[in-house]
């Protein structure tokens, strides 16, 4: 459906789903992809989904800290962020209101809530918080997003044991990691950047001989 759409549900795609590994595609090795890992999720009913190793770089890295190069066929890991990066409202104006393929309105509004820090020590000083405020444990609604996001694997330990989280989840390093969190979250800032590019890209080599169409009459 969003394929037909001139929107950023790319970016909202990128943030708002989960993403595995999806490795020799029609048995060959070199053929590899990232496939969606939202629970729930049939692509029978809506469609194959998929990213490559391009796009997953924008928003994700193998790094925790700094850029390191995500590749599907090598990196045993799923990518996901913390709802809180998407608590703009994007979820709801651009999402349906899903997190992840999680429709609970409740419980997606907990997964907003639930704060990432600026550090490991910042995060349990306002976890401690959040527990006290809401009745919640945070590890505990950390988990349920990740399981949401990966295939149901809360702690990694299913079918896809061994796997982890690909960089850091709360703050992605993906070498355009801050663009694709704006352009999710604001669908008017993508389009004011789009426009520039496309004026950029469109015009290379035409600078000064392009006029403006004169308005026409149908």
């Amino acid at each position: 459906e969003n394929s037909r759409r001139f929107n950023n549900n790319y970016y909202i795609s990128l943030m708002a789903k989960g993403w595995l590994p999806e490795r020799a595609i029609n048995g060959n090795p070199k053929k590899n992809q990232w496939q969606i890992g939202d629970v729930g999720f049939d692509p029978k009913v809506k469609g194959k989904q998929m990213m490559l190793d391009t796009d997953m770089c924008l928003a994700f890295s193998a790094g925790m800290f700094h850029y390191k190069k995500l590749a599907a066929v090598k990196d045993d890991c799923c990518t996901w962020t913390f709802a809180l990066n998407l608590a703009e409202g994007a979820i709801d104006k651009y999402n349906d209101g899903m997190f992840c393929g999680e429709k609970d309105e409740a419980k997606v509004k907990l997964w907003e809530s639930l704060p990432k820090g600026t550090s490991v020590k910042d995060r349990i000083r306002l976890w401690g918080i959040w527990e006290n405020q809401t009745g919640h444990g945070a590890f505990a609604t950390f988990a349920d997003m990740r399981g949401q996001c990966c295939k149901g694997n809360r702690y990694f330990t299913g079918e896809y044991k061994g796997y982890k989280d690909c960089g850091g989840v709360s703050h992605p390093t993906g070498f355009a990691a801050k663009s694709v969190e704006l352009f999710a979250n604001d669908e008017d800032a993508w389009v004011k950047e789009f426009m520039v590019s496309w004026r950029r890209a469109t015009g290379a080599g035409f600078e000064g001989k392009l006029a403006k169409l004169k308005p026409t009459v149908v």
